[in-house]
């Protein structure tokens, strides 16, 4: 059986998905929203193999903040049993470096993964030209 049309797009081979495999990968994939000039938080659900299932907005703020519902992240991510996930916002000030208020989600986020059983990997937080990665900058002991 052929699917066509808009659902064709949901459920695209496994061999069609971009695949993450280090934190330039996730930024690369959403690097679009470091333009914008208020904050998006988005999430990228992955299968086990680290390919994208979803990328999905889950909050629009406005030029230095933007609340972020844990129900929001986890709902879609559940939905379509993601095995994990990436956090990302952008900051349209130019400086990528988090603040209190994107530690404290990050680790809120990563607690609530635990116990769903859908772990963090990364919070990455873009800005024009550049990104910072908890992964990378070993803040939390994120990832597999």
């Amino acid at each position: 059986m052929t699917t066509t049309g808009p659902a064709a797009e949901e459920h695209a081979a496994p061999a069609e998905l971009p695949t993450i495999r280090s934190p330039r990968d996730a930024a690369h994939l959403v690097a679009h929203i470091a333009a914008l000039d208020h904050e998006q938080f988005h999430v990228l659900g992955l299968d086990a193999s680290y390919r994208v299932l979803t990328n999905r907005c889950v909050g629009i703020g406005t030029l230095d903040r933007v609340s972020v519902s844990t129900l929001d992240v986890f709902r879609e991510l559940v939905r379509l049993n993601c095995r994990t996930f990436i956090a990302f916002h952008n900051h349209p000030s130019g400086d990528p470096h988090p603040s209190n208020g994107d530690l404290d989600l990050t680790l809120r986020l990563q607690l609530a993964g635990v116990l769903l059983g859908l772990p963090l990997l990364d919070h990455i937080i873009l800005a024009r030209g550049c990104f910072y990665s908890t992964y990378e900058e070993a803040l939390y002991p994120l990832g597999g």
